[in-house]
């Protein structure tokens, strides 16, 4: 009897060692690294962004700088760097990370960049994404196709996440590209098809980490409030129109309300439309940026 009650604890502990290994490895593990970095997530964020910044020095001066794509470590993380423009990043580190499930944070740091590539690392990246941190810049490409992955995401006080719109297809023969449209039936050359792909490949993205895909197309209107239009123009001692912005830093309850973006407890936003001008005037003269087009005001769009 005894012999039979050993054998079957033994059996028990196998398939229990068989079941770990069996298990999904990007749920396992990165749920207890999860942990371990939400003990200190303060202290890991910042040590990663310094990581980060020392790989990417010029980056570190000047997000708008052509950067990279680079994998740093600390506190139990293991977090990829999205730096700067990616206008010259080897894309092969996008196949190692796509093996590598332990790598689910990423740390970004640019004002955009071509759209081909960060789609196609959004699109790598989205399944093992749990956390996203923002070192003081996201803006343009990086807000639609980095910010936007994970299940948690973090905006330190006075970082900046900005929009102004993206290729989404609008239906109704229609594709949108930030401030302009383009007939389907004027479609023609080489340029605009590229467009086109673009646009129904971020609408399929968007589908998977089920993203209402309006915040593309809404974010490309200039629709710019009188009070964020009498900020600016009062700060810079001029009279400055709509067309001078260059795009909105959206407030969290927006983005969760109106587009599905959730996680977004550690996201600082500046506030009111003067508070959102001043921050974005205070990294640069010439980034007008408003907290939310004027439509949103009346309610969601359909998505």
């Amino acid at each position: 009897m005894k012999v039979l009650q050993v054998a079957i604890g033994w059996y028990c502990f196998c398939a229990l060692v068989i079941f770990l290994m069996l298990s999904p490895a990007k749920n396992l593990f990165a749920l207890d690294r999860f942990d371990k970095i939400n003990s200190a997530p303060e202290l890991t964020f910042q040590v990663l962004a310094q990581k980060c910044r020392e790989k990417f020095p010029d980056v570190a001066v000047n997000p708008s700088a052509a950067g990279g794509i680079a994998v740093v470590h600390a506190n139990y993380a293991n977090a990829a760097c999205i730096f700067g423009s990616l206008e010259n990043v080897d894309l092969v580190i996008l196949d190692r990370l796509k093996t590598d499930p332990s790598v689910n944070v990423l740390v970004l740091r640019s004002t955009g960049g071509p759209v081909s590539i960060w789609l196609r690392m959004a699109e790598v990246l989205w399944e093992n994404t749990s956390v996203v941190f923002v070192d003081e810049a996201c803006f343009s490409s990086c807000a639609n196709y980095a910010f936007v992955l994970g299940k948690q995401r973090v905006v330190n006080k006075g970082g900046l996440v900005v929009w102004h719109g993206g290729p989404v297809d609008n239906g109704d023969n229609q594709i949108i590209f930030s401030n302009s449209v383009h007939s389907k039936a004027e479609m023609q050359h080489e340029e605009d098809e590229k467009y086109k792909e673009l646009a129904l490949r971020t609408d399929e993205l968007y589908r998977n980490i089920d993203i209402n895909p309006a915040l593309l197309s809404i974010t490309a209107r200039s629709e710019i409030s009188p009070e964020a239009i009498d900020a600016a123009s009062r700060i810079l001692g001029k009279e400055v129109s709509s067309l001078n912005f260059v795009g909105y830093a959206l407030p969290p309850a927006v983005l969760t309300r109106c587009f599905r973006l959730t996680g977004l407890d550690s996201m600082w936003h500046p506030g009111s439309e003067r508070e959102t001008v001043a921050a974005g005037l205070k990294r640069s003269k010439s980034l007008l940026i408003a907290s939310e087009p004027s439509s949103l005001r009346k309610g969601c769009p359909a998505g």
